[in-house]
């Protein structure tokens, strides 16, 4: 089978510790990771990891662009493919600094927050919570069932809340009465605020600050959503959406894209296939993940047949 270096991003202990890695995928033959590995550590200003047993260097993530160009002659001259970092990505990662920064530089105002909600979280749910506030309120929480996503949720969406903010709950229907008795008991907002839709007929009240919808009633009263300017959004179980040609995808995802502060749960957010995540991440980071094709050529094999494309895992 032919072979193909891949690059990728290696986290770090922290958000500005990223390096870079390198490998030789598939069938390379040690001549060839010689050539590849003398070419990168000719791009790379500092000395490099290397683990020639599994094809793979590790290296600055700031060398990139260099490495690239002496690993790509090499590549060229053996007809070997490069697999790139996607540009959005790579520019997100670019920068991590000055986001790291501006995000460390945010001031978390417990106060802000109910005491009853704050005296109930575990340390690893205290951390959520500040790092979702230190990012704007756009977070991906995919803990494991049973580690308190949904109080971690409430809890940035108690954060956010003033007598101005309107909230909408997006949740499966037998959920709804849950996520409503939820907010009754940890904050205190009045009862009589939430609005619980049942119906496809019950109007949007214009004065409920927080809105508990299941999917099915959200895409079907899309226009009134739509129309609304929703400051928060929690999407429970947003696996819902994951798939990018569903009509309920289509439908919401302009809506959570345009919410100030948007709160995604799932404890299974690819239940089979990486592709399943675009749809979620789309809706969450936009100008990141703009397109499917970049995101499917990187991460799910994706191949063009005689029947149009496909993505193989």
């Amino acid at each position: 089978m032919p072979s193909w270096i891949e690059f990728a991003v290696s986290a770090g202990d922290d958000d500005e510790n990223l390096g870079l890695t390198l490998k030789l995928k598939r069938s390379g033959a040690l001549a060839l990771w010689e050539l590849v590995a003398e070419a990168a550590e000719g791009g790379a200003e500092e000395p490099t990891h290397r683990q020639d047993s599994k094809r793979q260097m590790l290296l600055r993530f700031q060398d990139y662009s260099p490495v690239l160009a002496a690993v790509q002659r090499v590549a060229s001259a053996h007809g070997v493919d490069v697999k790139r970092i996607p540009v959005p990505l790579q520019t997100w990662f670019a920068r991590t600094k000055e986001r790291a920064a501006r995000q460390a530089a945010v001031v978390v105002d417990w106060t802000r927050i109910a005491p009853k909600i704050t005296s109930a979280l575990f340390p690893y749910q205290r951390e959520g919570v500040e790092r979702a506030i230190r990012r704007n309120g756009r977070l991906f929480f995919c803990d494991e069932m049973g580690l308190g996503k949904s109080l971690q949720s409430i809890a940035v969406s108690d954060y956010y809340t003033t007598p101005s903010t309107k909230q909408l709950i997006l949740c499966p229907s037998y959920l709804r009465h849950n996520w409503k008795r939820e907010f009754e008991t940890w904050t205190t907002i009045d009862p009589a605020k939430i609005q619980l839709i049942m119906k496809t007929k019950n109007p949007i009240d214009p004065n409920a600050s927080h809105v508990v919808i299941s999917y099915d009633l959200a895409v079907r009263k899309i226009a009134e959503l739509a129309a609304l300017k929703w400051t928060t959004i929690v999407v429970d179980e947003c696996h819902y959406i994951k798939s990018r040609k569903a009509k309920r995808t289509k439908a919401l995802t302009p809506v959570l894209q345009r919410a100030e502060h948007l709160l995604m749960l799932s404890g299974t957010p690819a239940l089979s296939r990486p592709e399943e995540l675009f749809s979620q991440l789309h809706a969450l980071f936009p100008r990141t993940f703009r397109r499917f094709s970049p995101f499917a050529f990187r991460f799910c094999d994706f191949k063009k047949t005689y029947f149009g494309p496909c993505c193989l895992d």
